[in-house]
């Protein structure tokens, strides 16, 4: 597992990332501490920061983790929207299935 600030010792990355672990990528933040109330049941829109990662290729292994969980995150919050059918989704979401924010980690 990897927490930000941590070098791995063995030799290989890790599998996944500490998602309690706070972390700022480019523009985005992430602390689950201040999602607690996140009451997306109600249909606010909301997703997270576009990280604004211009090449992705240069990313540390770290980052691109952050990257891959804020993306996975944002694609899951714009098919629940879709899911509850919430009159309308975020226009990042690109439809319902939040396939821009998949996309963008493949």
């Amino acid at each position: 597992m990897l927490y930000p600030g941590y070098e791995p010792y063995l030799g290989r990355p890790p599998m996944i990332m500490h998602y309690g672990a706070a972390y700022t990528l480019g523009k985005a933040y992430f602390n689950k501490m201040e999602h607690q109330k996140l009451t997306l049941e109600t249909c606010p829109g909301f997703l997270f920061a576009d990280a604004a990662i211009g090449n992705i290729e240069q990313l540390t292994k770290k980052d691109a983790l952050s990257l891959e969980h804020l993306a996975t995150m944002n694609a899951a919050f714009c098919g629940f929207y879709g899911n509850i059918s919430c009159p309308s989704t975020p226009a990042r979401c690109g439809g319902v299935k939040g396939k821009p924010f998949l996309e963008e980690v493949r």
